[in-house]
């Protein structure tokens, strides 16, 4: 049986219904999730993995002091920047790690909202999220890292 199953993979592989680089599982005996995905498989490609991410412009200089929103949006500016210097876009991404300083009253929603604008809704990475007493520099509020697979 195991045989055949693999057999049957390998077919509809070389027939082309697996054209979609990446798939996503939300099991169902697990409480259903809408901003991200419990499960990405990878079926091909390069892996690119996106060192973190904080809210610095070209010049070096730190966007949106003590502003969670525009930090958040500077940081998937540079996301953007750098996978697309690997050849990715946001549709590459299949894991995303948040890691924001201290537990702020709606920071949690406020991150959905940027991420919301960047990050197709239908098809979220598997993500995680940290809450941390601190990073590099006393005014970044947020950084996230990023893998991403490129076909």
């Amino acid at each position: 049986m195991k045989e055949l199953s693999v057999y049957l993979f390998c077919f509809l592989l070389a027939k082309g219904v697996f054209a979609q680089n990446k798939s996503v599982i939300n099991p169902k005996e697990l409480p259903p999730v809408s901003n991200y995905s419990q499960v990405v498989i990878i079926n091909e490609g390069k892996t690119a993995f996106i060192s973190g991410q904080v809210s610095v412009n070209a010049k070096g200089e730190i966007v949106g002091k003590g502003d969670l929103k525009a930090q958040t949006k500077q940081v998937f500016e540079n996301i953007k920047t750098v996978s697309a210097a690997s050849g990715a876009d946001f549709n590459n991404l299949v894991k995303l790690t948040f890691y924001v300083k201290s537990k702020q009253e709606g920071a949690l929603g406020i991150i959905r909202e940027v991420r919301n604008e960047y990050i197709p809704a239908n098809r979220p990475p598997a993500s995680t999220l940290l809450f941390v007493e601190g990073l590099y520099d006393p005014a970044i509020l947020i950084e996230i890292e990023a893998i991403a697979v490129l076909k």
